[in-house]
């Protein structure tokens, strides 16, 4: 399992919100999403052998948001 936050730079209010967690939640080996609108990010949670960051990445560019920057964010650690 990874997580990923991922800078989403258009991320402006709750409809930006609620479409980027519908599409990802939507997709097989998504197990999380939650999106941050005052700090223009989104963290996925998901099976690597399910689905792949590039995926996850052309998802969200079909809807119309663009990733600006990945992170991995490790487990335990705070971020």
């Amino acid at each position: 399992m990874q997580k990923y936050r991922l800078d989403i730079p258009n991320i402006s209010c709750e409809h930006c919100s609620k479409a980027i967690e519908d599409a990802l939640s939507a997709i097989d080996g998504v197990q999380a999403v939650s999106v941050d609108i005052p700090d223009k990010y989104a963290d996925a949670t998901f099976d690597e052998a399910d689905v792949s960051l590039d995926k996850i990445e052309d998802i969200l560019k079909d809807i119309g948001y663009e990733v600006e920057k990945k992170t991995m964010m490790t487990p335990g650690v705070g971020v």
